[in-house]
C-alpha cells in the first residue's frame, strides 16, 4: 500500500513538472519576474534580461549550479558573457527580490519592428526543511521593438 502511495505521488509530481508543448509550466514554490531593461532598443545597443526570483518562506534558489538562461530569438539578439548573479551572504544562495542579470547586444543589422523573444531560465532550488531540491525551466516571453 505505501509503495502504490509514492508511486501516485511521483506520477504526480511529473506531471506537475513536465509541461507539454505550449504550456506555461508555473512553479508554486519561486515566483519569477522577468523584464528587459529596455523595451525600444537599435541595432548594435546592449541590455540585459533581468530576472527576479521570490521563493516563498522555507525555499532558496541555489547559485550553484548557475542560473541559465537560453533564447531562442534568431539572429536578433545575442546574450554575451556570464550571467551576474547577487549571493545573499548571510545564507549563500541567491538573493531574493535582487534581479539576475544576463547581458545581451542587438544584432547591428537587425531591422526596425516588434520582436518575440522566447526562451527558458533554468535553476535550482532547495527547501531548507526537507531537504529536497530540484531543477526548474521557467519559460520566458518577452517583446522587444527595434527602431532605426
Amino acid at each position: 500500500m505505501r509503495i502504490t502511495g509514492v508511486c501516485i505521488l511521483l506520477l504526480l509530481l511529473s506531471c506537475a513538472f513536465a509541461g507539454g508543448a505550449g504550456e506555461w509550466k508555473e512553479n508554486t514554490y519561486v515566483r519569477t519576474v522577468v523584464l528587459l531593461s529596455h523595451q525600444t532598443m537599435r541595432p548594435g545597443e546592449k541590455g540585459e534580461i533581468l530576472v527576479t526570483f521570490m521563493p516563498i518562506d522555507g525555499i532558496h534558489v541555489n547559485v550553484r549550479p548557475p542560473v541559465k538562461i537560453r533564447v531562442d530569438s534568431g539572429k536578433i539578439l545575442s546574450l554575451n558573457g556570464a550571467i551576474k548573479q547577487s549571493v545573499d551572504g548571510s545564507t549563500g544562495y541567491l538573493a531574493p527580490g535582487v534581479p539576475v542579470k544576463q547581458a545581451f547586444r542587438i544584432d547591428a543589422h537587425a531591422r526596425a519592428g516588434e520582436y518575440g523573444i522566447k526562451g527558458t531560465c533554468t535553476y535550482f532550488f532547495c527547501s531548507d526543511t526537507e531537504g529536497w531540491c530540484t531543477r526548474f525551466s521557467q519559460p520566458i516571453e518577452l517583446t522587444l521593438t527595434i527602431t532605426k
